[in-house]
């Protein structure tokens, strides 16, 4: 009876340690297939760490917004940003507001800072990993088109944010480097 109850409980434990990363990767491949889409102007740069190898490390323009009404809002905290679409088609957080909105798209950020009306904040999609293979290529072709307009697109449903594609003007980075 022990030895019984010791291999279901082993057996449950080893279930749930399976679930939670599947639950994780089903979350964000949802957000990429069921998302709204939205370009963000970012300015890129290629780093590299030993452990987490290639990334595209993205400096976003838009990193403050005024509080939306009477709401407490504290350094650290987690926040709402309301998006914004302007008339180039570029996204931003036009507000800040510690309440989920309600029939308006919105992101979740991070408060880096606060100052009478206005809050500071990171975006969650910040780093892009690519291929090995392609780190070089990209990092060329953004010093040859410094000054141009980059854009991110990024997969935005319930609040959660996936970077889906980089673009150097109209053309998406993968055809850049080819």
């Amino acid at each position: 009876m022990k030895t019984r109850t010791l291999l279901l409980l082993f057996l449950l434990l080893g279930v749930l340690q399976l679930a939670v990363p599947v639950s994780m990767v089903w979350r964000w491949e949802d957000v990429l297939k069921n998302g709204e889409r939205y370009y963000w102007l970012a300015e890129p740069v290629d780093p590299y760490e030993l452990m987490k190898g290639r990334y595209i490390d993205l400096y976003f323009k838009d990193r403050q917004a005024p509080v939306i009404g009477n709401d407490q809002l504290l350094l650290g905290q987690s926040a709402f940003g309301l998006i914004n679409i302007d008339q180039d088609g570029y996204a931003s957080v036009s507000g800040v507001t510690a309440v989920r909105p309600e029939g308006r798209p919105y992101i979740k950020i991070k408060i880096s800072g606060l100052s009478a009306n206005t809050v500071y904040f990171s975006l969650p999609f910040k780093r892009y990993y690519i291929p090995e293979n392609t780190a070089l290529p990209i990092e060329e072709a953004y010093r040859k088109h410094a000054g141009r307009d980059y854009k991110v697109a990024v997969r935005i449903k319930d609040g959660y944010g996936v970077i889906e594609d980089i673009f150097l003007g109209a053309q998406p980075m993968k055809e850049v480097i080819k």
